[in-house]
C-alpha cells in the first residue's frame, strides 16, 4: 500500500489488483459505480473492514474510484482513490443504496440507474457507458442517453424485474442480477444485446 499527501488532507491511496473480492465473493466490473454513488469500501486491504463512502470520480477507466471515507471512526472524510475490487455497492441481507440508508432485500429502489454495455475485443472486455433511466414513483421512467431525453412507463413484478413500455426502452425487460440494485437489461433496439445498469442516487 502507497500512501502520499494531496493537496492538504487529500489522499490517494492505491490498492493492486489481486487485493479483495467483493460482495457475494464476486469481482465488481470496471465502471460499475458512477459519481455521486454511495459505496463501501475496504480502506485497509484485506482488513475485511468496509466504510461508508460516497464515489466522488470515477478514474482510470473506471478500474479507480476517488471516494470520500471517514476510515477513522471519528466522522472526518478523507478522499482516497480505491482500487474497483475494494469498492463494493453493499452488503447481502442490508444492501446501502445511493442515499445511504439499508434497503430490504429485493425491493425495488427508485431513482437512476446507470448502464453500461460490455464488449469483447482481443481477448478483454471493454465497459461503455450507455447512458441511464429514472424510474419515478408514477410508475414512469425517463431515459438519458441522447440529446433528447425519451420517456415511457414501466412496471414491476413480484420478484423487483422491470418490463418497459414506450419510448427508447420500449419491451424491454430488466432483471435483477446477484447484487444489489443491479439490472441485467435486453430492449429490441439494443444494439449491445445486454446491459448491466446499476442505482446511483435516488
Amino acid at each position: 500500500m502507497k500512501i502520499k499527501p494531496f493537496s492538504g488532507s487529500v489522499v490517494f491511496l492505491f490498492i493492486s489488483l489481486s487485493l479483495c473480492l467483493s460482495v457475494f465473493g464476486q469481482e465488481p466490473e470496471p465502471g460499475s459505480f458512477a459519481a455521486g454513488q454511495k459505496v463501501e469500501v475496504e480502506y485497509i486491504p484485506d482488513s475485511g473492514k468496509w466504510f461508508a463512502a460516497s464515489v466522488v470520480e470515477v478514474v482510470n477507466d473506471g478500474y479507480s474510484y476517488k471516494v470520500k471515507v471517514a476510515p477513522y471512526g471519528d466522522g472526518k472524510q478523507i478522499e482516497a482513490n480505491i482500487h474497483f475490487k475494494g469498492v463494493r455497492a453493499g452488503r447481502a441481507g442490508g444492501a446501502v443504496q445511493a442515499g445511504g440508508k439499508k434497503a430490504e432485500s429485493g425491493k425495488l429502489v427508485l431513482g437512476k440507474y446507470g448502464c453500461t454495455a460490455a464488449k469483447y475485443t482481443n481477448g478483454s472486455y471493454e465497459y461503455i457507458p450507455r447512458g441511464a433511466f429514472v424510474i419515478a414513483s408514477d410508475g414512469k421512467y425517463t431515459y438519458n442517453g441522447f440529446q433528447k431525453p425519451s420517456r415511457g412507463t414501466f412496471t414491476v413484478d413480484g420478484k423487483g424485474n422491470l418490463a418497459f413500455k414506450g419510448g427508447y426502452l420500449d419491451k424491454g425487460q430488466a432483471e435483477k442480477i446477484d447484487r444489489p440494485n443491479k439490472f441485467s437489461l435486453v430492449f429490441p433496439t439494443n444494439p449491445d444485446n445486454r446491459w448491466t445498469c446499476g442505482l446511483v442516487e435516488n
